[in-house]
């Protein structure tokens, strides 16, 4: 239980000092671009994390769920869509990171770096996904919504990363684009 806990204040931590900066209209980060990237990377898995946990707990809707951690993982997931945006500032791409010779890698697309207020305003979206989400209770509803939010978090990696997965022996692998790094 008290691992449950710290990770979520650890992560409201982070989402509150990133509220606290605006790449989109000039505010600095407090954060260096390395420590940006693995920031959101941290985020990003994090979510992949309480996914896994909701996508449990909810399973096909139709069992008994723990509706109140549930909303308490969504709430969380919606607030860390909101200062997501924040972590992508100025020597945070791939060419500027590797100009700088940093050993830190993304798979973020240029189009997060050359219209930050769109790809702020998708997040908003999809956070307002998660808020919806986190706002029901009944147990086929939640699934419903959490299917919805997995549907935007897909259109968003879709929209701005780029990847590509070869774990060797060809076909296809399924869905992992959670390993994807922004």
């Amino acid at each position: 239980m008290t691992l449950f806990l710290d990770r979520r204040a650890a992560a409201g931590a982070l989402c509150l000092m990133l509220a606290a900066t605006n790449p989109a209209i000039g505010q600095e980060s407090l954060l260096s671009p390395d420590a940006e990237v693995l920031a959101r990377q941290g985020l990003k898995a994090q979510v992949a994390s309480l996914r896994a946990e909701i996508e449990g707990l909810v399973g096909d809707g139709t069992g008994e769920v723990d509706v109140a951690r549930v909303q308490q993982d969504l709430t969380l997931i919606a607030a860390i869509l909101g200062a997501f945006p924040h972590l992508f500032g100025e020597g945070t791409s791939q060419e500027a990171l590797a100009a700088a010779g940093s050993a830190v890698t993304t798979d973020a697309q240029p189009a997060i770096f050359e219209d930050l207020e769109s790809f702020a305003a998708f997040a908003a979206s999809v956070q307002g996904t998660a808020e919806v989400a986190a706002a029901e209770s009944d147990p086929a509803a939640l699934h419903a919504a959490t299917l919805a939010l997995w549907d935007s978090c897909t259109a968003c990696h879709d929209t701005y990363l780029a990847y590509e997965m070869d774990l060797g022996g060809g076909g296809d692998v399924g869905n992992l684009d959670f390993l994807n790094d922004f």
